[in-house]
């Protein structure tokens, strides 16, 4: 069997110049955006890259929000006070009923010495930025257990550090580890499918349609076994794993306090 020779440094390098349809002024970048890590880790976004890249965006974007060492690259805003003129509309409003708040809650009025008045309100923190460097996304790949490709691990460099494959000769914890901390992807899938199911008030319609689909192109649901109720799903880093159908209502669930309203 002839072995694959590794690939060079340049070559990962212009593989991800390629990815990100963006050249590299200075050899790799100290820290990527959260869709540009997610084409990466995907390998594109378009075709068959397109699904794995979603799955990635919304992965890594979530873990901005939660994981502690991923949220450290997100800069905020602070909160400020704003002072504006007034427009004719807010005015208009408040001569009408001084009592009013206005037209957006939060803003008070001040008039001014030429008879207008000045719109004042505090705008809250908010997220501006996501940069993602190295060692924090290293942490949250080693943390959901995935196996970045060649072209992040190049970016990673020493923040990377390859560990022995972990064998989990107990299933009951596996299903509990995917459980618990893998919901994300299961949930993004059964939203969509339930959507193209035109959201059906049953879960059951759902479940039939994954048996349709299982094991089809795009399709991360490996198997449906109804006769013992449980399913396989593939994460986006390749590992699979058996849950039970209470798992699926569970998620089902989720999805659907996620789209009310």
């Amino acid at each position: 069997m002839t072995e694959t020779a590794p690939k060079s440094a340049a070559r990962l390098l212009a593989e991800a110049e390629i990815i990100l349809q963006s050249p590299f002024v200075n050899g790799w970048p100290d820290a990527f955006s959260v869709d540009e890590l997610a084409a990466l880790m995907a390998g594109g976004t378009l075709g068959p890259h397109e699904q794995a890249y979603k799955r990635y965006r919304q992965s890594i974007f979530g873990a901005s929000k939660s994981f502690h060492a991923l949220a450290a690259c997100v800069k905020y805003e602070p909160p400020r006070q704003i002072t504006r003129d007034a427009t004719a509309e807010e005015i208009a409003e408040h001569r009408a009923n001084p009592s009013r708040e206005g037209t957006f809650p939060g803003v008070r009025f001040q008039a001014r010495r030429d008879g207008g008045l000045r719109a004042i309100y505090v705008k809250m923190e908010s997220p501006s930025t996501v940069r993602i460097t190295p060692e924090p996304f290293a942490a949250w790949l080693r943390d959901i257990r995935a196996v970045p490709p060649d072209v992040v691990r190049a970016w990673l460099g020493p923040a990377w550090q390859e560990e022995a494959p972990t064998v989990i000769r107990n299933p009951a914890r596996n299903r509990r580890w995917a459980e618990h901390r893998r919901p994300d992807e299961r949930q993004e899938y059964f939203s969509s499918l339930w959507i193209k199911e035109d959201r059906p008030a049953r879960n059951e319609k759902i479940w039939k349609a994954m048996q349709r689909r299982k094991g089809t192109e795009g399709c991360p649901v490996v198997d449906v076994d109804s006769t013992n109720e449980t399913f396989t799903f593939r994460y986006s880093d390749g590992a699979t794993d058996t849950l039970q159908k209470g798992k699926f209502q569970q998620d089902m669930s989720t999805v659907r306090g996620k789209n009310k309203g």
